[in-house]
């Protein structure tokens, strides 16, 4: 599993908490085209096939942990 970038971690974060490409970009100010290049490069790393799996990877390999979704 390669390291992600602080961005993508940040994007993960929210996308974790189930918000869409939409609202994640207008919470870290960014285009919604990047946010899902941003996905696609997480997802590439985590070696999953889709966001639910990213979220999953996430949380069940502490790169998230629960109380840090209250923090962004």
């Amino acid at each position: 599993m390669d390291s992600l970038t602080e961005r993508e971690y940040e994007v993960l974060k929210f996308a974790v908490r189930g918000m869409p490409n939409c609202e994640v970009a207008k919470k870290v100010f960014l285009t919604e085209h990047t946010v899902k290049a941003h996905m696609t490069s997480i997802m590439k790393k985590l070696r999953v096939t889709n966001r639910t799996g990213a979220a999953f990877v996430a949380l069940t390999n502490n790169l998230i942990k629960y109380e840090d979704l209250y923090d962004v």
